[in-house]
């Protein structure tokens, strides 16, 4: 054709794209279907050395369906048979290719799946009750935890200061509204936690060693750890 002074020139374009799913079947086989197509357009020219050419143009789709099979050994080493069938333009054709995967490092990984807590498995740290303590609270062991709102004989109702975590069956103070971390200021009684809403909280009192009575406006303390 060089003798002769003929010159071919060819022009191509393509693109295409690809879907699958991994299945798995058993722990030892993974089943892979895929569907693919590929677009291809193609155009060539021949021209002499007297200024003539012809060209020449051709489009063509190919869809292909696949099934690959995962076969995978005691050792992970992972053995593939994949067959296919390509569909271009009324052409079949049928394809079965074969793959083999070596494992090269083995490295077992040791990991604990999440599990959703049962209720009650973690338990909350309670503060010490004062009658278990040995030496007095200190200034940043005690906590205002609200006023007394209520009294009726032996029984109160206190609102609780925001972000205050009080629980029932928890043994509580009760202090004068002077009472500003003196240690000096003798309490008014202990009481017990019966009942806790969101804001508010019903006391019962369980030792009243200074015969003090309950009355509004009233503080109840915590003492913490």
């Amino acid at each position: 054709m060089d003798q002769n002074g003929i010159d071919v020139f060819t022009d191509s374009f393509g693109f295409g794209g690809r879907i699958y799913s991994n299945i798995a079947v058993t722990p030892g086989l993974d089943l892979i279907p895929a569907v693919s197509f590929t677009y291809i357009t193609t155009e060539g020219t021949v021209k002499d050395n007297f200024g003539s050419s012809v060209s020449e143009s051709d489009n063509s789709t190919v869809v292909s369906l696949a099934l690959n099979f995962g076969i995978r050994n005691d050792s992970g080493n992972i053995f593939f048979v994949t067959p296919t069938i390509s569909l271009n333009e009324g052409d079949t054709a049928f394809f079965l290719s074969l793959g083999y995967v070596f494992l090269t490092s083995k490295q077992k990984i040791n990991s604990t799946p999440f599990s959703k807590p049962k209720a009650g498995e973690f338990e909350i740290q309670r503060q010490q009750p004062s009658h278990l303590r040995t030496t007095p609270p200190t200034e940043t062991e005690r906590e205002i935890v609200g006023k007394i709102t209520k009294v009726i004989g032996n029984y109160a109702v206190v609102k609780l200061n925001p972000n205050t975590q009080v629980f029932e069956g928890m043994r509580l103070d009760v202090y004068e509204p002077e009472y500003l971390f003196d240690l000096n200021i003798p309490k008014v009684c202990s009481v017990n936690v019966f009942k806790v809403t969101t804001s508010q909280a019903a006391l019962e009192i369980i030792e009243n060693d200074n015969n003090g009575n309950l009355q509004v406006g009233q503080l109840v303390v915590m003492l913490n750890k």
